[in-house]
């Protein structure tokens, strides 16, 4: 439970004190996220979730509120979905105004 506990602090600081979170895992769709971001030079905070540690209480309380598929894009405090779903902001202009 406490393990739990410093997950769900972990996530919401995170979220908190940056404009924009990726909590990234090792899929190909994590790399794209990343990369579209770097490539339109958007400022993001990344946290790569492995199966050890916490990283397993990240990910489960993730998928709770989410749901399962990586990576986990947040924005403003808003989740936004995964790589699919940042890349069809990005193309219809949506993802500037959401930065602004």
């Amino acid at each position: 439970m406490q393990l739990e506990g410093y997950a769900q602090k972990f996530i919401r600081e995170t979220i908190r004190r940056n404009k924009v979170v990726i909590f990234s895992w090792t899929y190909p769709q994590s790399y794209q996220a990343r990369d579209l971001l770097t490539q339109i030079c958007v400022e993001f905070f990344e946290v790569e979730i492995s199966r050890e540690g916490y990283g397993c209480d990240i990910s489960h309380f993730l998928t709770i509120k989410t749901g399962y598929d990586f990576p986990k894009i947040f924005i403003k405090g808003q989740h936004i979905g995964g790589f699919d779903e940042l890349n069809n902001l990005y193309r219809s202009g949506e993802l500037n105004k959401l930065l602004q």
